[in-house]
């Protein structure tokens, strides 16, 4: 790869992260149980991200191979069953409280970041911000997750894996459905 097509890449992402940095309303530190949390707001969502979470701060190969036009394999969680138990668990209760319905684009997501091996490390989520959840519950969620046998599954011989430091997978839920499944707990 040449220099000045380095150099352009460097010079998007950042453009990309200072429109996203835009966007934010406030940022604060906030204390969980035994972690501190960074929580920023926009105009529709908190997102929430452990402040030792440093993944998303180092680049990463696949994403550059997808931006230049790289076809990337699939990647999936080894059981989707099992993430949908612990957003119903940890998260569901939170949801059912807010006294109205959703439209159909308000999400809650969870951004993913594994190592090599698929062993998840860090985790970002996105909700609604008329949906009131403490952060010590976001912070049990990240550990179950964390702790759990949920495991990325991608095709490590694949060249957009291959080097790449971490990889990541975002999962959204409709916030509609997420209030549902308090109902059904």
């Amino acid at each position: 790869m040449n220099f000045s097509r380095i150099t352009t890449i460097c010079i998007l992402l950042l453009l990309a992260g200072f429109n996203i940095t835009a966007q934010l309303v406030s940022i604060e530190e906030v204390k969980g149980i035994d972690s501190t949390f960074i929580k920023g707001e926009s105009k529709y969502y908190f997102h929430i991200r452990n402040k030792n979470n440093v993944l998303r701060f180092v680049d990463s190969y696949f994403i550059e191979y997808a931006q230049l036009g790289g076809q990337l394999p699939e990647i999936i969680i080894n059981n989707k069953g099992e993430l949908d138990v612990y957003v119903r668990v940890f998260i569901a209760p939170f949801f059912k409280m807010a006294d109205r319905e959703f439209s159909l684009n308000e999400m809650f997501s969870i951004d993913i970041y594994a190592d090599q091996n698929g062993n998840i490390k860090e985790l970002e989520i996105n909700y609604p911000k008329d949906v009131d959840i403490p952060i010590a519950a976001i912070e049990q969620f990240e550990n179950a997750i964390r702790t759990s046998n949920l495991r990325l599954v991608f095709d490590k011989t694949h060249k957009a894996f291959a080097t790449s430091p971490w990889i990541g997978r975002s999962f959204r839920y409709n916030s509609n459905t997420i209030k549902e499944m308090a109902n059904n707990h």
